[in-house]
C-alpha cells in the first residue's frame, strides 16, 4: 500500500494488512467504516513514558475529472 504526505512531498510504499473493518500498516489503523485513523508512535517514547498515540480522521480529496 501507498500512502502519502503532500504537505512534505513524501510518499511510502508499505505492506498492510487489509480486513472487512480497517487497515494497518507501519503504526497505522484506519477504520474503514468512519475512516478515523490512529497512529501509534510508542516506540519511540521513553520507557515507563505515557504513549504516544495520534487520532483523527481521513477525507477524500476533490479530484477533477476530465470527462
Amino acid at each position: 500500500m501507498t500512502y502519502t504526505f503532500p504537505t512534505i512531498g513524501r510518499a511510502f510504499t508499505v505492506p498492510g494488512v487489509f480486513t472487512a473493518d480497517k487497515v494497518t500498516f507501519r503504526g497505522f489503523t484506519i477504520d474503514r467504516t468512519n475512516l478515523a485513523f490512529q497512529r501509534d508512535m510508542s516506540h519511540l517514547q521513553a520507557p515507563g513514558r505515557a504513549p504516544i498515540i495520534d487520532r483523527g480522521r481521513c477525507t477524500f480529496a476533490e479530484v477533477k475529472r476530465a470527462f
